[in-house]
């Protein structure tokens, strides 16, 4: 709730205030220095005393009642990987809450919903959260919180920023592979490794290329690929007959 106060100065005279319908327009005087204005209303009116006057102006806002919908105890955001950003919130309280909308952006300015969570706290607990971001920009992203009500209106957390360097995306085609299998875009990779089930190795290299598979035996692969940056990440190979 907002409360305005405004003060007038007059000799000799009582000025006073109460709710109601607006009874004098702007620059008018407010005879018998009784002043009347209506929730929401704005107000302006001369009150004069003789030779003296003063001219005031009150803003009424709506009322605005009930606790907010969520207590917000941290909001954090950190590196998942080398591919993705996690985000973790703990809330004190949850009243009235609709959902939470993770936001990202790359100006700051500019924002898009990267996913949305729905709240498990309540009145009288919170609850803790995490929402993984498996498509955050390279370079500086933002992300917020916007936490929304069961009433349509939200608020926001405040701003956390990361910084990110995903690896050039490398290839592996075709997948399933019979005959061969090609691996691309390796710029950003130090090497490649092939493994069985069984963790036997079957292929290791840097180079762009071509593998020979008609001669393993049908089933999963595990192929481990190490960044330059030092990240290693795994993909599931299927070798067919």
């Amino acid at each position: 709730m907002f409360r305005y106060f405004l003060f007038f100065f007059v000799i000799s005279s009582r000025i006073f205030a109460q709710q109601g319908p607006v009874s004098a327009a702007a620059g008018t005087q407010a005879g018998g220095y009784l002043i009347e204005f209506s929730v929401g209303d704005v107000f302006a009116s001369t009150v004069q005393n003789g030779s003296f006057s003063n001219t005031g102006g009150i803003l009424q806002p709506e009322a605005v009642s009930g606790p907010l919908p969520v207590r917000l105890l941290s909001f954090s955001v950190s590196a998942e990987g080398s591919s993705a950003v996690l985000l973790r919130w703990h809330t004190a309280e949850e009243i009235n809450t609709s959902h939470f909308d993770v936001e990202q952006s790359v100006t700051g300015r500019a924002w898009r919903v990267a996913g949305r969570v729905y709240p498990t706290g309540g009145p009288a607990r919170g609850a803790s959260y995490a929402f993984t971001d498996f498509d955050p920009a390279d370079g500086v992203s933002y992300y917020r919180l916007r936490i929304a009500d069961n009433d349509n209106t939200a608020s926001y957390s405040s701003i956390r920023s990361i910084v990110t360097d995903r690896p050039s995306a490398w290839v592996m085609y075709p997948n399933p592979a019979a005959h061969y299998v090609r691996f691309g875009k390796l710029a950003a990779v130090r090497a490649i490794s092939v493994r069985d089930m069984q963790g036997q190795l079957r292929y290791r290299s840097a180079q762009t290329g071509e593998v020979d598979v008609h001669t393993w035996p049908a089933g999963l692969y595990a192929v481990i690929v190490e960044h330059t940056n030092g990240s290693v990440e795994t993909r599931k190979l299927m070798v067919v007959r």
